[in-house]
């Protein structure tokens, strides 16, 4: 096993909050690249409300076009039970994300900016989205209240402390997700 695997996710954190709709062509080539270049796990997509997200509306269209890379993990990020629905349906039809990102903020600014919920309503979100189906691989992403999400299972990070920390992977541990 690696000591670390880095996860691109600019195809997917990076596009976001573009303007204006990049064309699935052009993200399809941006995914289809940072696997050649070697990124074991590609953050390809999100499963968001297309009217909340308009640069995810294609999010299907794009994982049924990708030519994949053996080995490679295509992720897709999923904010609620709909969200997960989808990325199964997907999944079952042959082209989803084979791995999924389930979203957690650690701070109660971050949830509610990122969100629109509070923490509370957010874990007894994850619950039902790892719930939906224990047989997908979910991996638990944490941000602390950073613009973009990063993995903070390290800090203390803006007054973030190692218990704090601690408890939310112990959240996540019993929601039945796995992490990697």
């Amino acid at each position: 096993m690696d000591a670390v695997t880095l996860c691109e996710c600019f195809a997917r954190d990076g596009l976001q909050h573009e303007p204006a709709f990049v064309a699935t062509a052009a993200k399809r080539a941006l995914v289809e690249r940072f696997a050649q270049l070697g990124f074991k796990r590609v953050e390809a997509t999100s499963y968001s409300n297309p009217k909340v997200v308009p640069q995810f509306a294609d999010a299907s269209e794009l994982l049924r076009m990708l030519s994949r890379k053996k080995n490679t993990y295509y992720k897709a990020t999923c904010a609620n039970v709909r969200a997960v629905d989808r990325a199964i349906a997907d999944l079952e039809a042959g082209y989803g994300a084979n791995e999924i990102s389930l979203l957690v903020s650690a701070t109660e600014a971050h949830t509610q900016k990122n969100l629109n919920r509070t923490r509370a309503e957010q874990w007894l979100n994850v619950a039902q989205m790892a719930a939906a189906r224990a047989d997908v691989r979910a991996a638990v992403f944490l941000t602390s209240a950073a613009p973009r999400g990063i993995v903070v299972l390290r800090g203390p990070d803006k007054g973030l402390s190692y218990q704090r920390q601690v408890d939310t992977a112990l959240k996540v541990a019993r929601c039945s997700a796995r992490t990697f």
